[in-house]
C-alpha cells in the first residue's frame, strides 16, 4: 500500500515538484504584499507561516485527489499509463487518502493557525464543489471554457488565503490593492492551465476535450500569451512604481528577457507543433510562471 502510494505520488504529484512550487508561490505572495504595502522584506518563520503553507499543499494534494475520483472512468479510458488505469491504486484507496488528507488540514489549523482558525474552509469546500462538477456535469463538460473558469477559482481562493496568512503573520488588514496579486497569480495559473490542454492534433485523443480541440491550436495558444502578456505588464508597473529607478530598470529588463524568451518559445509551438513534445508548450509555460516567481524573490528579499 505505501509502496503503491509513493508511485501513485510520483507520477501524479510528485512532491520534489509541488513543494517547491508551492513554497516559491508563497514566498512571492509575501514579496508581492510587501512591496504593495510598503513594508519592507519580510518573510517570517512562524507557527502560522508553516501552519499556512502546509494546508496550501495539502489542498493541491485534495484538488489532484478529487481530479482522479471525477476523472477515473476517463482516465481509464484515454490515459492507460496513469496509476488508476494500471491498478497501482484503487478508487477506494483514493477515497481514504482524501478523508485523510482533509483531517490532516483540520489537524494543522487547530494547532499552526492561532488568528486564522478555519480561514481554509472556503477552499475545501470549492473544492468539494469542483469534485462533483457543481452538480451540473454534463453542462460544463460540454463548455470548457466555462468549467475552467468555474475550476480555476480555486486558485484565486488560494491566493487570497495566502495573502490572509500574510496579513495574520504581519498584524495587518487586507487592503484592495492586494487584489492586484491575485490578478498576477490568476494570470500566472491559467497560462499553465491552458498550456496543458494545447496539443497538436496528432496527439489529440477522440472522447477527450482540449482548449486546443475546442476553439483551434493557434486561438489557444493566443491565449497562453494573453494572460503571460498581462501578468508581464502588471509587473512591470508595480516595479516601475514602488522601486527606484536603477532597481526598475534591473528587474523590467529581468522580466523583459524572461517574457521574450517565453513568447519566443510559444511561436515555435506555433508552427512546429508537430515536430515537438507532447507536453512542450506546458513545460515552457512552467520555467516561464517559475522564473518570474523567482525575480521578485530575489530582488524583494535579497
Amino acid at each position: 500500500m505505501i509502496r503503491n502510494l509513493f508511485q501513485y505520488l510520483n507520477d501524479r504529484f510528485p512532491l520534489q515538484q509541488y513543494i517547491p512550487l508551492a513554497l516559491l508561490m508563497f514566498t512571492s505572495i509575501f514579496a508581492y504584499c510587501g512591496i504593495l504595502d510598503g513594508r519592507g522584506a519580510s518573510f517570517t518563520i512562524s507557527e502560522i507561516t508553516i501552519g499556512g503553507f502546509f494546508i496550501v499543499v495539502l489542498t493541491f494534494f485534495l484538488l489532484r485527489l478529487f481530479d482522479e475520483l471525477k476523472d477515473w472512468k476517463d482516465d481509464i479510458e484515454n490515459f492507460p499509463e496513469r496509476p488508476i488505469s494500471k491498478g497501482i491504486v484503487s478508487i477506494k484507496s483514493i477515497r481514504i487518502i482524501s478523508i485523510i488528507t482533509i483531517i490532516a488540514v483540520f489537524v494543522i489549523d487547530y494547532f499552526l493557525m492561532t488568528g486564522l482558525k478555519f480561514d481554509f474552509v472556503y477552499l475545501i469546500l470549492w473544492a468539494w464543489l469542483m469534485r462533483v462538477e457543481f452538480y451540473c456535469s454534463s453542462f460544463l463538460r460540454k463548455h470548457i471554457f466555462l468549467y475552467l473558469v468555474t475550476h480555476h477559482f480555486v486558485m484565486s481562493l488560494a491566493d487570497f488565503f495566502i495573502i490572509r496568512v500574510y496579513c495574520v503573520s504581519r498584524n495587518m488588514s487586507f487592503i484592495p490593492l492586494y487584489l492586484v496579486i491575485i490578478i498576477i497569480f490568476t494570470c500566472y495559473t491559467l497560462t499553465l492551465e491552458l498550456s496543458r490542454k494545447i496539443w497538436d492534433e496528432k496527439y489529440e485523443i477522440e472522447n477527450y476535450m482540449t482548449y486546443s480541440k475546442a476553439i483551434g491550436m493557434h486561438k489557444a495558444v493566443n491565449l497562453v500569451l494573453l494572460f503571460s502578456v498581462i501578468s508581464f505588464v502588471i509587473n512591470v508597473v508595480l516595479v516601475f512604481t514602488f522601486f527606484a529607478a536603477k532597481t526598475f530598470a534591473l528587474i523590467g529588463i529581468t522580466f523583459l528577457v524572461i517574457q521574450t524568451a517565453f513568447m519566443m518559445k510559444v511561436f515555435k509551438f506555433k508552427k512546429k507543433s508537430s515536430e515537438l513534445k507532447h507536453y512542450y508548450l506546458r513545460d515552457m509555460a512552467a520555467i516561464y510562471v517559475f522564473l518570474s516567481m523567482l525575480v521578485i524573490n530575489i530582488f524583494y528579499f535579497l
